[in-house]
């Protein structure tokens, strides 16, 4: 991986090379995404723009025939996240930035593939309709496959947006490592770690997630789907403190391997209890708490 690094450091034409390469290949999209990154991390936006737009040639080949500009989103929006870490160096104002960056990839996404997303809610439907084919009459039946397709929709396009924001966060998190490595060995660990929520951004995204459950409570309008992207900075915060304790614990790397395959299969339960830590760690600082009681 630091050999990527390294050759894409060489030169513009290797990152343009590599780039290209990964956006031709969907498998290795994310080897864009992460030297698009770092680009932005160490020689500035201006050169990142200009990778940027070589590495969507081939990706807009894909949006004419296909409709596809999921990717083109992605790479825009983590071009986007590194220059505000650039300017910025907060991981906290970074991932307060994706949600509103993802939110409107998610937009654009619905404006230019709505299609695409309505066949996925489609199929939803129709592995949901199989479950309801004892239904006690026609009409009930219709009825409820009406409202499960509007949910059906509203699910895959708050996932999408999810997904927008995890990739763009994700692709930033590997172009810092390699900045790291490349520039300052180990810097990326004590940065991350740091992460921590301000009160003040915490209690915005609460705000926002109130409000977006008021409006979709008393009204027809699915602003409920946002509520997953709202709530990613706060899973990423726990995250960090999870990491920050076991680092400060010297604790074996196998905790950190047994807490994420709990976050992969047991998601739907984790997720309330990392948003709550996040929480208390941004009012209260977990981090003085338990420094001191290991001092005791």
């Amino acid at each position: 991986m630091r050999a990527i690094a390294e050759f894409v450091m060489r030169g513009r034409l290797q990152a343009i090379g590599v780039c290209v390469f990964g956006a031709l290949l969907p498998p290795f999209y994310w080897l864009t995404g992460a030297v698009l990154g770092l680009i932005v991390l160490r020689k500035g936006i201006n050169e990142g723009v200009y990778v940027l737009l070589w590495s969507c040639l081939p990706l807009i080949v894909l949006l004419f025939l296909y409709g596809q500009v999921f990717l083109m989103l992605v790479l825009i929006g983590t071009v986007a996240l590194a220059y505000v870490l650039r300017a910025s160096a907060s991981w906290e104002l970074t991932i307060a930035a994706s949600v509103v960056v993802a939110g409107i990839c998610a937009l654009l996404l619905e404006l230019v593939s709505g299609e695409m997303i309505a066949g996925i809610a489609e199929s939803y439907v129709a592995v949901i309709a199989e479950l309801q084919a004892q239904a006690e009459t026609q009409a009930n039946q219709a009825q409820a496959l009406l409202l499960t397709f509007d949910q059906a929709y509203n699910m895959v396009f708050g996932s999408l947006a999810v997904g927008i924001a995890l990739n763009m966060v994700l692709f930033l998190v590997l172009a810092r490592w390699w900045q790291s490595e490349l520039y300052n060995p180990g810097g990326f660990g004590e940065e991350f770690r740091r992460l921590r929520l301000s009160p003040i951004i915490a209690a915005a995204l609460i705000g926002v997630i109130v409000i977006l459950m008021g409006i979709g409570a008393f009204t027809s309008a699915p602003f409920q789907m946002w509520i997953g992207l709202v709530t990613l900075p706060m899973v990423l915060a726990s995250i960090a403190l999870v990491h920050w304790t076991v680092n400060e614990k010297g604790l074996s790397r196998s905790w950190l391997f047994s807490f994420y395959l709990m976050m992969i299969f047991m998601f739907q339960l984790v997720t309330p209890v990392l948003v709550a830590t996040a929480l208390i760690d941004s009012w209260f600082d977990l981090r003085k708490f338990l420094r001191r009681a290991k001092e005791e």
